[in-house]
């Protein structure tokens, strides 16, 4: 099929869920620690449907000018 793209994004496994901190926690450095965990993990996920998007986007736009 001519105009096809695949994506190779791992779309299909869903991003893991960002970590809490601990209540009890006095530590400030794993405060920190978790903040810049759950911020790599917020821009690795938007990356992701960014990119889906632009595929999704792309193939829609090839389907309507075939059909």
């Amino acid at each position: 099929m001519t105009g096809v793209q695949t994506c190779a994004l791992p779309i299909s496994t869903p991003c893991r869920d960002l970590e809490l901190i601990p209540e009890d926690t006095d530590k400030l450095s794993l405060v920190a620690n978790t903040v810049v965990d759950n911020y790599a993990q917020y821009d690795y996920c938007k990356s992701i449907v960014s990119e889906w998007i632009e595929w999704y986007t792309t193939q829609k736009k090839i389907f309507d000018e075939v059909k």
